[in-house]
């Protein structure tokens, strides 16, 4: 299933740390997940939105990521496996960050670089009461 996947802002207010999944097919929001793997991946910043935010405006959607949504064993999708992305932990992916106050795109938390527009793997996962984002 292609989805388009957001941290939730106000389900986070309320102490549930989740994601929330958007099927492309319809539009809907499907549900809420604290862990989820994406083939294929898109990174998508809304470049008006993010200067409105940093500028002190309310926060709104604005950055996600799209692509097919891969069911969880655990931390090891199975679909990987058959795409010869073997990963046994988080700690084989790189893992990236956005702040929309100082990014103007998703970057590398160790290095600070711009990634690109794609990914053939992302991995969105609830850590401390924030939303992490992995890659590969």
């Amino acid at each position: 299933m292609r989805v388009k996947c957001y941290w939730n802002l106000n389900k986070a207010k309320q102490g549930e740390y989740v994601f929330s999944i958007v099927n492309l097919a319809d539009g809907k929001v499907d549900g809420y997940a604290s862990d989820i793997a994406i083939l294929n991946a898109k990174f998508h910043v809304g470049h008006k939105a993010r200067l409105k935010i940093a500028s002190g405006e309310k926060k709104s959607v604005h950055a996600w990521v799209t692509g097919q949504r891969v069911s969880f064993q655990g931390l090891y999708p199975r679909e990987l496996l058959a795409r010869k992305l073997e990963i046994k932990s988080l700690d084989e992916l790189s893992e990236a960050t956005y702040n929309p106050k100082r990014d103007e795109w998703f970057t590398d938390v160790h290095t600070g670089e711009k990634l690109g527009a794609t990914s053939p793997l992302v991995v969105l996962k609830a850590i401390n009461k924030r939303g992490a984002v992995f890659y590969k």
